[in-house]
Protein backbone atom coordinates (compact mmCIF):
# COMPACT_ATOMS: atom_id res chain seq x y z
CA UNK A 1 0.00 0.00 0.00
CA UNK A 2 2.70 2.80 1.03
CA UNK A 3 4.54 2.36 -2.90
CA UNK A 4 1.12 3.07 -4.09
CA UNK A 5 0.90 5.90 -1.99
CA UNK A 6 3.88 7.38 -2.70
CA UNK A 7 3.37 6.83 -6.68
CA UNK A 8 0.25 9.11 -6.34
CA UNK A 9 1.84 11.62 -4.32
CA UNK A 10 4.61 11.89 -7.29
CA UNK A 11 2.37 11.26 -10.03
CA UNK A 12 -0.12 13.97 -8.41
CA UNK A 13 2.26 16.76 -8.52
CA UNK A 14 2.76 17.16 -4.90
CA UNK A 15 6.29 19.14 -4.35
CA UNK A 16 8.85 16.58 -3.05
CA UNK A 17 12.08 17.71 -2.11
CA UNK A 18 13.61 14.51 -2.26
CA UNK A 19 18.23 15.15 -2.81
CA UNK A 20 20.56 12.26 -2.97
CA UNK A 21 24.55 12.31 -4.29
CA UNK A 22 25.30 10.19 -6.67
CA UNK A 23 29.15 10.03 -7.60
CA UNK A 24 30.69 8.15 -10.70
CA UNK A 25 30.79 4.36 -10.06
CA UNK A 26 28.96 4.85 -6.73
CA UNK A 27 32.39 6.16 -5.31
CA UNK A 28 32.51 8.06 -2.25
CA UNK A 29 36.22 9.65 -1.70
CA UNK A 30 37.62 7.45 -4.31
CA UNK A 31 41.59 7.08 -4.83
CA UNK A 32 43.24 9.26 -6.57
CA UNK A 33 43.29 7.84 -10.25
CA UNK A 34 44.99 8.54 -13.84
CA UNK A 35 41.69 11.03 -14.62
CA UNK A 36 42.93 13.20 -11.70
CA UNK A 37 46.23 14.40 -13.04
CA UNK A 38 45.27 16.18 -16.03
CA UNK A 39 45.73 19.63 -14.61
CA UNK A 40 42.97 21.22 -17.19
CA UNK A 41 40.46 19.36 -14.85
CA UNK A 42 41.27 19.25 -11.57
CA UNK A 43 44.16 20.63 -9.18
CA UNK A 44 45.31 18.46 -6.33
CA UNK A 45 46.60 19.58 -3.05
CA UNK A 46 47.31 19.27 0.57
CA UNK A 47 46.00 21.73 3.21
CA UNK A 48 44.85 22.96 6.36
CA UNK A 49 41.45 24.07 6.90
CA UNK A 50 41.30 27.08 8.58
CA UNK A 51 37.17 28.10 8.53
CA UNK A 52 34.10 26.76 7.58
CA UNK A 53 31.38 29.10 7.13
CA UNK A 54 27.69 27.87 6.03
CA UNK A 55 26.55 30.09 3.24
CA UNK A 56 22.67 30.59 2.15
CA UNK A 57 21.92 31.27 -1.18
CA UNK A 58 18.04 32.90 -1.99
CA UNK A 59 17.07 31.09 -5.24
CA UNK A 60 13.41 31.38 -6.80
CA UNK A 61 12.41 27.99 -7.90
CA UNK A 62 8.76 27.86 -9.63
CA UNK A 63 7.20 30.31 -7.39
CA UNK A 64 8.78 29.62 -4.31
CA UNK A 65 11.85 31.12 -2.72
CA UNK A 66 14.35 28.75 -1.52
CA UNK A 67 17.47 28.82 0.43
CA UNK A 68 20.19 27.16 -0.98
CA UNK A 69 23.04 25.67 1.22
CA UNK A 70 26.89 25.24 1.13
CA UNK A 71 29.75 25.98 2.79
CA UNK A 72 32.64 28.19 1.88
CA UNK A 73 36.23 26.98 3.53
CA UNK A 74 39.44 28.66 3.66
CA UNK A 75 42.35 26.34 3.50
CA UNK A 76 46.34 27.29 3.95
CA UNK A 77 47.72 25.04 1.37
CA UNK A 78 50.85 23.10 2.39
CA UNK A 79 51.55 21.33 -0.78
CA UNK A 80 50.57 21.24 -4.69
CA UNK A 81 50.96 18.85 -6.62
CA UNK A 82 51.54 19.33 -10.37
CA UNK A 83 52.97 22.49 -12.57
CA UNK A 84 50.19 25.55 -12.30
CA UNK A 85 50.56 27.40 -9.25
CA UNK A 86 48.23 28.01 -6.11
CA UNK A 87 47.84 31.06 -3.61
CA UNK A 88 48.62 29.54 -0.47
CA UNK A 89 45.20 30.39 0.93
CA UNK A 90 42.48 29.15 -1.36
CA UNK A 91 38.53 29.32 -0.50
CA UNK A 92 36.39 25.97 -1.78
CA UNK A 93 32.71 25.81 -2.22
CA UNK A 94 31.15 22.70 -0.98
CA UNK A 95 27.64 21.35 -0.34
CA UNK A 96 26.87 20.95 3.15
CA UNK A 97 26.17 17.23 3.42
CA UNK A 98 27.74 14.07 1.87
CA UNK A 99 24.60 11.84 1.63
CA UNK A 100 22.08 15.23 0.60
CA UNK A 101 24.49 17.05 -1.91
CA UNK A 102 27.93 15.74 -1.97
CA UNK A 103 29.59 18.03 0.06
CA UNK A 104 32.94 16.98 2.06
CA UNK A 105 32.58 17.80 5.64
CA UNK A 106 35.56 19.58 6.35
CA UNK A 107 36.54 20.14 9.80
CA UNK A 108 38.59 22.98 10.86
CA UNK A 109 41.79 22.68 12.22
CA UNK A 110 42.35 19.33 9.98
CA UNK A 111 44.76 18.73 7.32
CA UNK A 112 43.73 17.09 4.24
CA UNK A 113 44.34 15.68 0.54
CA UNK A 114 41.90 17.48 -1.28
CA UNK A 115 41.15 16.99 -5.32
CA UNK A 116 39.63 20.38 -6.85
CA UNK A 117 38.05 21.29 -10.04
CA UNK A 118 40.55 23.34 -12.03
CA UNK A 119 38.58 26.32 -12.91
CA UNK A 120 37.49 28.29 -10.39
CA UNK A 121 33.74 30.05 -10.01
CA UNK A 122 33.05 33.14 -8.12
CA UNK A 123 36.67 33.08 -6.54
CA UNK A 124 36.47 29.89 -5.11
CA UNK A 125 37.01 26.39 -6.47
CA UNK A 126 34.64 22.62 -5.93
CA UNK A 127 34.98 19.39 -4.59
CA UNK A 128 33.01 17.03 -3.15
CA UNK A 129 33.10 13.41 -1.66
CA UNK A 130 32.98 12.13 -5.58
CA UNK A 131 36.53 13.15 -6.68
CA UNK A 132 39.58 12.03 -3.95
CA UNK A 133 39.47 14.19 -1.54
CA UNK A 134 39.88 13.04 2.19
CA UNK A 135 41.61 13.30 5.54
CA UNK A 136 45.64 13.69 5.47
CA UNK A 137 45.16 10.68 7.77
CA UNK A 138 43.69 8.46 5.22
CA UNK A 139 46.19 9.38 2.07
CA UNK A 140 49.19 7.45 2.07
CA UNK A 141 48.59 5.54 -0.79
CA UNK A 142 47.19 8.71 -2.91
CA UNK A 143 50.00 10.30 -2.07
CA UNK A 144 52.46 7.41 -3.23
CA UNK A 145 50.42 7.29 -6.13
CA UNK A 146 50.70 11.44 -6.55
CA UNK A 147 54.70 11.22 -5.73
CA UNK A 148 55.28 8.18 -7.93
CA UNK A 149 52.99 10.04 -10.95
CA UNK A 150 53.02 13.66 -10.72
CA UNK A 151 50.29 16.04 -12.56
CA UNK A 152 50.20 17.02 -16.20
CA UNK A 153 49.23 19.49 -18.03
Amino acid sequence: MKPICLLFLLLSGISTNIKACVCKDWAFMPAVQQEHLNENDYKIITGKVIQVKRVVTKHKIYVQKMGIPYNLVTVQVIQSFGQKKIAETIVIRTGTNAFHDCGFPFQEGEKYLITLSARRRKNAYFTSVCVPTKSLSQAEGDLKFLTQNPPNK
